[in-house]
């Protein structure tokens, strides 16, 4: 078993491997992938770990590093079965991970965070993360919306009105709002306007699925939606709830539940057969509740792992 680093031949080899890893179904296309290897501060050659047995791939291991100002930065892996058991290998790809994320972290001032995240059934990495110092972090869900028939507008509070953002006129305002609806979530890391601008050429930028509550001609709340580029495994065109908040000073008035529905409702128009979200178990404003009363299902649990070390120079 060998394992090496990636290069532009492996692009195709690696997209099957990934989806036939992938055991929910969740389909990578080639547009997902390239916008993968083209994100911010990401160098496929030394950020992907290739795990092979002569010229057939079986598994990779994926460094991603922080596209902002914090030293954080996530290790994800993949292998095939008959190899997740194989302690050795799991643990030299978790040794050269933590390699390369050094060799970045120099240009970064501050503590190291490392995350590493799979299934919470994924029985082998998570005792190859806690055997290499990693910690559990955070329990995340996909959920499932399956039936979009019936989806409804809820009202609006007085002086509110919900429509799409306009780029590149408003993109501070959509940013300005979108960090204020996360502030006290979990390790949240506001965007600046350069980040905000960069994911323009991403798939998941769809400007037509993007709307903001307004008052006073100022955002309180987005609803980040996008259709994704091709059917899953099921043969279904899925549409994504990316991000959903609402500024601090407007939480508890129903703003919520009238977003996501605007979001909804727009992604049907799209031609989105069912809808899934991602949503922190621990959320501290009740998401995973309001999810659960619009009629969305757990399909998996993610976990994530963490390991801090002292400042990096």
């Amino acid at each position: 078993m060998e394992i090496r680093h990636y290069s532009g031949a492996d692009f195709k080899p690696m997209l099957d491997v990934a989806n036939r890893l992938e055991k929910y179904g969740q389909t990578m296309t080639e547009e997902d992938l390239r916008a993968r290897l083209r994100e911010r501060h990401f160098t496929p050659g030394r950020d992907i770990l290739l795990v092979a047995d002569g010229g057939t791939l079986r598994g990779y291991l994926t460094v991603f590093p922080n596209p902002g100002n914090l030293n954080r930065h996530y290790i994800f892996f993949r292998l095939d079965p008959g190899l997740a058991d194989d302690t050795a290998l799991l643990d030299e790809l978790l040794v050269r991970a933590q390699a390369r994320i050094h060799e970045i972290a120099t240009g970064y001032q501050g503590p190291l965070l490392m995350r590493a995240g799979c299934y919470d059934n994924d029985r082998e990495y998570k005792e190859a993360l806690e055997r290499n110092g990693f910690s559990f972090n955070r329990y995340y869900a996909r959920m499932d919306l399956n039936d979009i028939s019936n989806l409804q507008q809820p009202g609006l509070p007085p002086g509110v009105s919900i429509r799409l953002f306009h780029p590149p006129d408003e993109d501070e305002k959509y940013m300005v709002a979108l960090n204020q609806s996360f502030t006290g979530h979990f390790e949240h890391r506001e965007i600046d306007l350069d980040e905000f601008r960069s994911m323009k050429d991403k798939p998941f930028f769809q400007p037509d699925l993007m709307f903001a509550a307004v008052a006073d001609g100022e955002f309180i709340g987005v609803s980040w939606n996008y259709m994704m580029s091709g059917p899953e495994a099921d043969g279904l065109l899925w549409g994504v709830v990316e991000d959903l908040g609402v500024v601090p000073a407007w939480r508890g008035k129903g703003l919520g539940r009238a977003l996501i529905s605007a979001g909804m409702l727009a992604l049907r128009a799209k031609g989105a057969q069912k809808i899934c979200l991602w949503v922190d178990y621990t959320n501290p404003h009740g998401a995973k509740q309001l999810y659960y009363s619009e009629g969305y299902v757990d399909k998996y649990i993610e976990i994530s792992y963490q390991k801090d070390e002292e400042e990096v120079l």
